[in-house]
């Protein structure tokens, strides 16, 4: 399979750009500080969103 140059720069250009997207939004969850005995807390919700799981896959993690 031949990929011409031009589709593999869009493809790499969608790729960075979704992981400039996932660093924002992890930098986003790190600016929260529920801190208890001097270590951050995570709740269900930025859990599933990190792990990209949802609720039920969680609770059997």
């Amino acid at each position: 399979m031949i990929i011409e140059k031009e589709h593999f720069e869009a493809f790499m250009e969608r790729i960075l750009d979704r992981l400039d997207s996932i660093d924002t939004k992890i930098g986003d969850l790190s600016q929260k500080h529920n801190i208890v005995n001097g270590k951050n807390l995570l709740d269900n919700q930025d859990m599933c969103f990190l792990l990209k799981v949802n609720k039920r896959t969680l609770q059997r993690y």
